[in-house]
């Protein structure tokens, strides 16, 4: 196989971006899309009109190699275990599944049988990142005393099938294990469920292997937007600014020199995510974000829903 067959499953906001992607990758020969909305089915018909549109996805399984899921969250489960039964390999959006069961049974499924299982975790292809832990700098990411994730935006009206945990802070509960190698077994949290049925700001912190402590703040309904990773240490301080591709740091030991300051490059993240699926399924390349890296995150969500239930201030606040 020298190119790939695709097909998109789901063509609402993020299923657009990953059209764009998908249709101009040289790693790809063909694309359709799957899509249940009757009036969504016939705008892409006219938009594109040479791509094949499908209701349903019993209508086309013998079409195609592999596929993007980028469908609710509450549906990633369902149609990825039919892909993976189908012998498809699978791109899919965060979270991998509605909950760590689930989510161990497709990241198991693919494993028997050998089919690549990718899920979306696209913060991780900043570019800084890898400049940070192959620099001097890498110091900052072992053992260090307060590390705080905040990733807070308006109210956008979207993933409303999940709470903000599930859509905001599981990129950072990834890029905890990616950047730390931390994987917290508890939670203390608590949080306001004010424009939906789901919690819309939460925060939440978990004890480090070494003694320290992690804290994600996410909201969707504040007043404006920020992500941002700040790194306390016993080296000093350091600040990334994932919306404004900026990384900052103090050093105790050269206080003279001030803050330093580094911007970066902003990278596509879609198009990076779907050419490392592509080459893993043309030649053998490791998989970029797994499906254990996946099933990972989803439990940590767990166990911060967990904390939230548990706490006499979520009671309270409902």
């Amino acid at each position: 196989m020298s190119k790939v067959n695709i097909a998109l499953i789901g063509h609402g906001f993020l299923g657009k971006w990953h059209l764009e992607k998908a249709l101009s990758s040289s790693y790809v020969n063909r694309v359709i899309i799957i899509e249940s909305d009757f009036k969504t089915r016939e705008k892409i018909s006219e938009t594109y009109t040479k791509i094949d549109v499908f209701e349903l996805l019993d209508e086309c399984l013998n079409l195609f190699d592999a596929a993007l899921v980028v469908t609710p969250t509450s549906t990633h489960f369902e149609i990825s275990k039919k892909l993976l039964l189908h012998g498809k390999h699978v791109f899919c959006e965060k979270p991998l599944a509605m909950n760590s069961l689930e989510a161990k049974e497709l990241t198991t499924l693919a494993k028997k049988n050998k089919r690549i299982l990718q899920v979306g975790h696209s913060e991780r292809c900043h570019d800084i990142f890898k400049k940070l832990l192959s620099s001097e700098l890498r110091a900052y990411f072992s053992n260090p005393t307060q590390v705080t994730f905040k990733r807070i935006a308006p109210f956008k009206g979207r993933a409303l099938d999940v709470g903000v945990v599930e859509d905001l802070s599981i990129h950072d509960i990834d890029l905890l294990s990616y950047l730390f190698d931390e994987r917290p077994s508890s939670y203390q949290s608590f949080g306001k469920k004010w424009m939906t049925d789901n919690w819309d700001h939460v925060e939440a912190s978990g004890k480090l292997k070494a003694g320290g402590e992690v804290c994600f703040i996410a909201s969707r309904y504040a007043v404006k937007e920020e992500r941002e990773i700040e790194i306390i240490h016993d080296l000093g301080i350091m600040n990334i600014d994932l919306m404004n591709f900026e990384v900052s740091w103090t050093c105790k030991d050269q206080q003279e020199l001030g803050v330093q300051k580094k911007n970066y490059l902003k990278k596509d993240h879609l198009a990076i995510e779907q050419e490392y699926f592509y080459q893993s399924i043309l030649t053998g390349k490791d998989i970029f974000v797994d499906g254990a890296a996946g099933a990972n995150a989803v439990l940590q969500v767990e166990l911060i829903h967990h904390s939230l239930e548990d706490s006499s201030y979520a009671k309270k606040n409902k």
